[in-house]
């Protein structure tokens, strides 16, 4: 069997939405689990479908022109870059924009020999949040890897965990062995 590696053309869509919150009593920002919830409402219909999880660093500013970095995993499980951008603050009420854009995947530099197997990221991802959770005391809200694990020993890769606690995390995936088609990898928790 010849496996051949295709690169698929990356589509990098922009979803964008606008959102009003209005902060009460909370001062001059919105909450971090407030930004969280109106990305998830405001792209849901145009991801097709609620979000795994939105995860912001922190609080946003009231203020114009202030921004924050978030990230969202899709009902798909696609991993997503999302800006928010404050476009305007009247009395206790905040503006924003919320921009959704795919994370373009890395351009494979070589070939994959077919005679070498991979860890596919459907059964990789569950895996890794398995053999963490008594580590981290609860099951991740999520893990995603960029994409299948060759196995091939001394390989690496990272891919992304957030805890409960809504920390994102990056863990350090490295092929330890390979025995005929199974793949041996040790877990790196990186800070």
């Amino acid at each position: 069997m010849r496996r051949s590696l295709l690169v698929p053309a990356v589509l990098a869509v922009a979803l964008t939405s606008a959102c009003t919150v209005n902060l009460g009593d909370l001062g001059a920002k919105v909450e971090r689990d407030k930004v969280e919830e109106q990305v998830s409402t405001r792209l849901a219909s145009q991801l097709g479908g609620t979000p795994r999880s939105v995860t912001c660093p922190g609080d946003l500013k009231g203020e114009v022109g202030a921004k924050l970095q978030c990230s969202l995993v899709t009902a798909a499980g696609e991993t997503q870059d999302v800006a928010v951008n404050v476009t305007s603050v009247e009395g206790s009420t905040v503006k924003f924009d919320i921009k959704s854009t795919p994370r373009s995947s890395p351009t494979p530099t070589q070939s994959t020999p077919s005679n070498v197997p991979a860890v596919e990221r459907n059964v990789l991802e569950p895996r890794i949040s398995e053999l963490l959770t008594p580590s981290l005391g609860a099951a991740p809200k999520y893990v995603v890897c960029p994409e299948n694990l060759r196995g091939v020993p001394g390989v690496t890769m990272q891919c992304q965990l957030v805890d409960q606690g809504g920390v994102e995390r990056q863990v350090l995936v490295t092929v330890t062995s390979v025995v005929g088609t199974t793949v041996n990898f040790n877990l790196k928790l990186l800070s």
